[in-house]
């Protein structure tokens, strides 16, 4: 309420872009740490250095794009006692969203132009929350304009569209990554060390279970067929966890779509409503293993999970989320141990931010390529083929 009452009386309304100046920014930055009734601290403690990335946030999406601004806020400060990044720009094509937004979440400048946001100089990276049909352009338009970028997943809703920025980051020199924070959980962490040592033997399949009620606030996109449904939404996590735990080409053997009930009403003909939920059937050339997945927006009741079976043990972690870390349970002759004293509690938007700022200050190698998210893309494209869904435009 604070932050709130205090840039409601900063900011301006959107007619024009949202900004402060350094003065304005200081003192509301002075308010928002110093407690009601007392005086102005001497110096607050938000201190932006000349090595401090400045990041501009593409989309007001009520999910990631907030916990996005508190990872990058919750950053441990540099030696300097400078913050090592800070958001410094929003955009949103919905001017009311822009500037609500900005409001409720101390963001000192925001427009409705994209072009106006990455002119600007404090922005040196960018992270992609908006639209999946805005993806694409948005990353090329960052990385044109000089910026490194994080995007959420999909990269693009095609694979050649996704190849081409991929190639486009390497000759700009600029540093493209996706956030699939679940790589960040120390129990799948400690599941693909597993079974890099063969703890559980011989790998033999597994299944994987990504399912949610999709709240009603949720079923824009998600449910419109032209941009993928479920299957480029959680299949496309489901996939990504399967060959980053097992280190292993994935490739989709079959698909089947189940009930279409949240976006059936509004879908232009029979059968043109987006899968909404998907059984997929995914082999792993190597070492012949099978793993089948279940990824759905109608099935709150199921717990999310990953399965492993091998030769001679079995691994379950579980409830797999994607802000926070899982527990995970190992099963040997009928007997259930857990590994709760090897995977401490993690927040994995702020392992994975933290990650991509520090891959920046090195201008070392993302955490997580864009080749990863091709290759994700690549096997869900041809599950959504398979399960006769339609496909995005």
């Amino acid at each position: 309420m604070r932050i709130q009452k205090h840039l409601t009386a900063l900011l301006p309304p959107l007619s024009q872009p949202v900004s402060l100046s350094h003065s304005r920014m200081d003192e509301f930055f002075g308010r928002l740490h110093t407690s009601p009734g007392s005086s102005p601290r001497a110096a607050a403690p938000y201190a932006i250095g000349p090595q401090s990335q400045g990041w501009a946030l593409l989309g007001a999406s009520r999910n990631a794009a907030p916990r996005f601004l508190a990872a990058l806020r919750g950053l441990s400060p540099a030696p300097s006692g400078a913050v090592r990044a800070w958001p410094s720009a929003l955009h949103s094509h919905n001017a009311r969203l822009a500037r609500d937004f900005a409001h409720q979440h101390a963001l000192a400048f925001a427009s409705v132009e994209l072009e106006v946001i990455l002119a600007r100089p404090e922005v040196h990276c960018v992270y992609v929350a908006n639209h999946p049909r805005h993806h694409a352009a948005s990353v090329e338009a960052a990385l044109r304009a000089g910026k490194h970028v994080l995007c959420e997943p999909p990269l693009a809703l095609h694979v050649d569209e996704a190849q081409a920025l991929e190639q486009l980051a390497a000759h700009r020199g600029r540093i493209l990554g996706l956030n699939y924070q679940q790589r960040f959980d120390p129990a799948l962490l400690l599941l693909r060390h597993w079974l890099s040592e063969h703890a559980l033997g011989d790998l033999v399949g597994g299944a994987v279970r990504n399912t949610t009620l999709l709240a009603a606030s949720q079923q824009g996109w998600r449910v419109d067929a032209a941009w993928g449904g479920v299957v480029l939404d959680r299949t496309l996590r489901s996939v990504d966890a399967i060959r980053f735990m097992t280190n292993e080409t994935v490739r989709a053997q079959g698909a089947a779509a189940g009930p279409r009930a949240l976006g059936a009403a509004a879908a232009s003909a029979p059968g043109a409503a987006a899968i909404e939920a998907l059984h997929g059937l995914l082999a792993l050339p190597r070492t012949g293993a099978i793993f089948n997945t279940f990824d759905a927006y109608l099935a709150p009741h199921i717990l999310p999970r990953i399965e492993v079976y091998g030769s001679t043990g079995a691994a379950a972690l579980m409830p797999w989320r994607s802000e926070s870390s899982s527990a995970l349970f190992f099963d040997r002759h009928g007997e259930q141990l857990s590994a709760a004293g090897e995977t401490p509690a993690a927040d994995l938007w702020s392992a994975s931010i933290s990650a991509f700022v520090a891959a920046v200050e090195s201008n070392g190698a993302p955490p997580i390529a864009a080749a990863e998210d091709i290759a994700n893309l690549r096997v869900c494209r041809a599950l959504l083929a398979q399960a006769g869904g339609p496909a995005p435009v």
